[in-house]
């Protein structure tokens, strides 16, 4: 397993976007009615069996604000293209985008949609501990308001081969697992710029391709 825990995250939000009008397998639930207005606060899968410390955490991580943009493709794509670079040091993250396809962003208001929570990686140069723990809101969905949190923790070593980071997991959980979506892994990519940093990784699923971007900076190297 590579990045699972990550990918679990992003699956997530496949798994939001099919709630706002994606094609799904699941049966449809005879005789239930949602009216538009209805805020849904959704706890999101199960959590996994606590067991995967990536401790320590740093001092005073911030909250992030992050939201939804349209991953375009005529004249070229406006999602960002990882550089490389070496991601050695704890990173903390304060900005989230998520890039989904033009059919996706006509299921919810892009515009008053919000990514909150909160986010750290370290990379000792051999070990790797990343702490991601996001709440989605979206706005304007033809069921209302659709609030999920997500939590995903993994420690393991990791290569870095070009602009991507390998992790293999000597432990991963995160209470995405499940979600659905029947995504594919696009892996974890990395660009830095002396003490600025940025994350990306992307998943595909049954409402098109997902990249998730998060940007943010560096405190310190070991």
């Amino acid at each position: 397993m590579k990045s699972g825990g990550i990918i679990a995250f992003a699956l997530t939000l496949s798994a939001l976007v099919i709630a706002c009008g994606g094609e799904s397998d699941a049966p449809d639930d005879a005789g239930a009615r949602i009216d538009a207005q209805t805020e849904i606060v959704d706890a999101g899968a199960p959590a996994a069996d606590a067991g995967c410390d990536v401790s320590p955490e740093p001092d005073a991580v911030p909250e992030i604000a992050g939201g939804f943009d349209v991953a375009t493709v005529d004249g070229g794509s406006n999602v960002p293209v990882a550089t490389g670079g070496d991601p050695t040091g704890t990173w903390v993250f304060d900005e989230a985008t998520f890039y989904v396809s033009e059919t996706a962003a006509t299921m919810f208001d892009r515009e008053a949609s919000t990514v909150g929570g909160r986010a750290w990686a370290a990379f000792d140069g051999t070990e790797a501990r990343l702490d991601f723990e996001f709440v989605t809101t979206l706005n304007g969905t033809p069921a209302g308001t659709i609030v999920r949190p997500s939590s995903t923790q993994i420690r393991g070593t990791y290569e870095v081969d070009g602009s991507a980071i390998v992790i293999t997991p000597a432990c991963a959980q995160s209470s995405a697992g499940g979600a659905g979506g029947g995504g594919s892994a696009g892996g974890l990519q990395f660009s830095m710029d002396g003490d600025v940093g940025r994350l990306i990784t992307s998943v595909s699923g049954t409402a098109g391709m997902i990249t998730i971007v998060l940007d943010g900076t560096r405190r310190g190297t070991p």
